[in-house]
């Protein structure tokens, strides 16, 4: 059974691939722009840490000068009477960092907090679009169902009508019956086209999320939702993480972190400098002098700076970075109550729709076992239309019930193992028949 979006016809989906899941997903997370920007921005958090890193290490830069130059007369000691002259310089400069407050460390510190920052949320945004194209992907398998269910009901209809037809003939039937018969058939056909049209959106919907220029290119790997596995209802309820894992309490922690280490490296300013700086260098005033041993000049030291006074900024930028600090803790606390309130409405959603699942299942197998009863009866003559017309009727809302009812506990396993942390494979492949999907 292949999926065929427009007018149901297999023209266009006899060349498109056959598209599972798996490879949905992956088409997704390959072409969509926001996971495409998530990755390059990674890519750029990692070059800067780099940048930062550097800070560490010395920096050494060469010099060379040619100068004409004329000193003053009325200087002490004027060079060369006061005519001018060439000097040549050569010369190499070092400069270590060896303290600078806490700035370095500090500095390196919230250079990997940007690391952890950039993954974390390249990890949400591929979550988040694995969910929308599940999502996507099982609502298209919803609508093709939809539309298959009620073809198959229009056809039972006409069937019907000419089963009444042919009773009328042979004073068996009324034309009651009859005209009953042709107006349940009429009323399935609008019913049907909104069907389609649901299908159109469906695919379209899904076929934007993989980046398709059109959902001609989509058709769908033969597959069923299947049945209500209690098993694996248990083994989604026996999960156990905590909320502190979530990709949007992480990245709140992350910023608190950050933010710590950022405050030492802005404060850093009102703290002792240490550095070592070396010079070597040559100097001559006629190029073949430049490169002899008398032509030399050098010099080591070590550099410390002591602020002693900056106007109390330092006490001001202090509370201001704590009260920074303070919010982040704040929005924290309230991501954190946010996501237990989810863990435990999703939870709510994931056993009512295994209930409903199972009750839809249960209603269908009725249903069913009424249409057979009552063809029979219809056929001997013993009921009337009417009462088959209920039963096709019970039967036609029971499919379409129990299919929605798959689709929504699909739906409930995907928003309970984002709010518990189980990975798509995981809370899927062993849900309702899906394993060949994945």
């Amino acid at each position: 059974m292949f999926l065929l979006i427009f007018g149901l016809s297999s023209a266009w989906a006899l060349d498109a691939p056959s598209l599972n899941l798996k490879k949905a997903l992956e088409t997704a997370r390959s072409q969509n722009p926001r996971v495409r920007q998530m990755r390059e921005r990674l890519n750029e958090v990692r070059a800067q840490s780099r940048v930062v890193f550097a800070t560490l290490l010395p920096t050494v830069n060469a010099n060379l000068t040619y100068q004409q130059r004329k000193d003053s007369l009325n200087s002490n000691a004027p060079l060369f009477g006061g005519e001018a002259y060439t000097l040549y310089q050569l010369g190499f400069t070092l400069n270590q960092p060896i303290l600078q407050g806490t700035a370095l460390w500090d500095g390196i510190s919230v250079a990997k907090r940007d690391i952890e920052l950039a993954e974390n949320d390249l990890i949400e945004a591929e979550r988040d679009l694995d969910v929308q194209v599940a999502r996507a992907y099982y609502r298209v398998l919803l609508a093709e169902k939809n539309v298959a269910t009620l073809e198959s009901s229009r056809l039972i209809d006409k069937k019907s009508v000419e089963t009444s037809e042919k009773r009328q003939r042979v004073g068996k039937g009324k034309n009651l019956e009859v005209l009953q018969a042709k107006t349940q058939s009429a009323l399935l056909i609008p019913r049907i086209g909104a069907a389609k049209n649901q299908l159109r959106l469906a695919a379209s919907e899904l076929a934007t999320l993989l980046r398709l220029e059109t959902s001609d290119e989509i058709r769908l790997s033969s597959t069923d939702f299947g049945q209500a596995d209690s098993g694996h209802l248990k083994t989604l309820l026996d999960k156990k993480a905590t909320v502190e894992k979530l990709p949007e309490v992480r990245r709140a922690g992350l910023q608190i972190e950050r933010a710590d280490a950022l405050r030492g490296v802005l404060f850093s300013k009102h703290l002792p400098t240490l550095g070592l700086f070396a010079n070597w260098g040559q100097a001559a005033f006629v190029k073949s002098d430049l490169l002899t041993p008398d032509a030399s000049t050098w010099s080591l030291g070590l550099q410390a700076t002591i602020p002693i006074f900056s106007g109390l900024s330092s006490v001001n930028e202090r509370a201001s970075l704590a009260a920074q600090t303070r919010q982040l803790e704040e929005g924290r606390a309230q991501i954190v109550t946010a996501q237990v309130l989810a863990r435990v409405r999703t939870k709510d959603s994931l056993e009512l729709a295994f209930e409903s699942l199972k009750s839809a299942e249960e209603a269908l197998s009725l249903a069913r076992k009424s249409v057979q009863e009552a063809q029979k009866d219809y056929a001997l003559g013993t009921i009337d239309y009417q009462s088959l017309l209920v039963s096709q009727q019970s039967l036609l809302n029971a499919e379409l019930a129990g299919d929605q009812a798959r689709f929504d506990w699909i739906d409930a396993q995907l928003g309970y193992c984002v709010s518990f942390q189980v990975d798509l494979d995981s809370c899927l492949k062993k849900s309702v028949g899906l394993e060949k999907s994945l």
